[in-house]
């Protein structure tokens, strides 16, 4: 979910879902989320604006050499930031208390 939230703040940045794929949510997606609001709203708020704060500048990073698209990186950089310890902690210490 917090993997899925980084790609759609950047993706949304390089305008990737305007038109029709504006709402790319599934049903697990919401269901995590509302999971977490049911708990407390204010941890669902406090982790977007976590997630927010930590990747919402990946889409300016630029591709290396060999890379071509701005979303390969963004891809990376969003599953690096999933994978990260950081992330992990917050849940932890926030979401998980």
């Amino acid at each position: 979910m917090s993997f899925k939230e980084c790609l759609d703040i950047n993706y949304s940045k390089l305008g990737l879902y305007e038109g029709h794929y504006s709402d790319l949510n599934d049903r697990s997606y919401l269901l995590k989320w509302y999971a977490i609001d049911n708990d407390s709203l204010k941890k669902s708020k406090d982790l977007k604006v976590f997630i927010k704060k930590e990747s919402g500048d990946f889409y300016l990073a630029k591709p290396p050499l060999k890379e071509t698209k701005d979303v390969n990186v963004v891809f990376s950089l969003c599953m690096n930031f999933y994978k990260s310890k950081k992330l992990s902690d917050y849940i932890a210490k926030n979401i998980f208390d």
